[in-house]
């Protein structure tokens, strides 16, 4: 009689273990269903006024377990009226409220999302997002989120154009410039955003960990490569273009003219893709160097 009441304890129990792990899968499976229920309707949604949905992401500004929706919406050709709308799931009311919204009008080109990451120590995610136009790929970086994770806003608007331009969020910072050149860092410290100058050791920082540098310096306005323009790779390697000197905080200005049928762009730096060779047309705008760069991939 022991024997049996033991066994159905122990069965009850571990049906009771079972149910328990069951519940979160089970709301989590739901919070999907929903989320993608959400992004495809919202892919296809329009405003008041002629605003049509032109990007969608999914992104935890308020860091729930169901993340927020955040669509751009546009109108016009040439210049653009754009309406930032950022949208939380309310469980109880089962329905899409609106937390954030702006307007920008007269703007030149289309708006993008440019990155979304950490700036803060906590699970709170950040939007970069503004427009990109121009034969230069001139970007306008504005950061969206929040800090106490109950209230969104537009957080931080440098009013800082970047030709070829560059925006990331990594190792809670900020960072602006052109191509792999970091301008500016920006960081929330101390209850505020504190702006720094970028050197080559925040070019490093934005490449992370590659197999080559590629480096860059002058004498007075005169640019050039101190390390070999002959560059040998092997298939997988990596490899950024950086400033020499950590310290240096000259401000480059590039852009590379390639097939790029070899090379490639990954977690913001170059990657050997083919065996082969590849030519890139360097040109440097600030410094003066217009020069080539050869790359041998075996």
């Amino acid at each position: 009689m022991r024997k049996s009441l033991n066994l159905v304890v122990a069965i009850f129990l571990c049906f009771t273990f079972l149910l328990i792990e069951s519940l979160p899968v089970q709301a989590s499976t739901s919070n999907q269903a929903e989320l993608t229920r959400q992004v495809k309707l919202l892919k296809k949604s329009k405003l008041a006024g002629g605003y049509k949905a032109s990007e969608v992401v999914t992104v935890r500004l308020l860091g729930n377990e169901m993340p927020e929706t955040f669509t751009i919406y546009e109108r016009g050709i040439g210049l653009k009226d754009v309406v930032y709308r950022a949208q939380t799931y309310q469980k109880k009311a089962k329905q899409w409220k609106t937390i954030y919204k702006r307007f920008s009008y007269e703007q030149q080109g289309p708006s993008f999302v440019f990155d979304k990451g950490k700036l803060l120590d906590n699970e709170l995610e950040h939007l970069v997002v503004g427009p990109a136009f121009g034969s230069g790929g001139i970007i306008i970086p504005e950061v969206v989120g929040s800090i106490d994770g109950k209230h969104v806003k537009r957080l931080l608007a440098p009013n800082e154009s970047y030709a070829f331009g560059q925006v990331v969020i990594k190792n809670n910072t900020l960072y602006a410039g052109t191509a792999s050149i970091v301008y500016d860092t920006y960081r929330f410290e101390d209850k505020q955003w504190k702006h720094r100058i970028g050197n080559g050791q925040d070019d490093r920082d934005l490449a992370g960990k590659v197999t080559k540098l590629l480096k860059l310096n002058r004498t007075g306005k005169q640019g050039y490569f101190s390390t070999s323009r002959h560059v040998s790779l092997k298939k997988g390697d990596t490899f950024a273009i950086v400033r020499e000197d950590p310290k240096d905080e000259s401000q480059y200005l590039y852009r590379t003219l390639s097939s790029r049928e070899k090379t490639g762009w990954t977690n913001n730096h170059h990657i050997a893709l083919k065996a082969g060779n590849e030519t890139w047309d360097f040109q440097e705008y600030n410094y003066g160097l217009q020069t080539k760069l050869y790359f041998k991939i075996r």
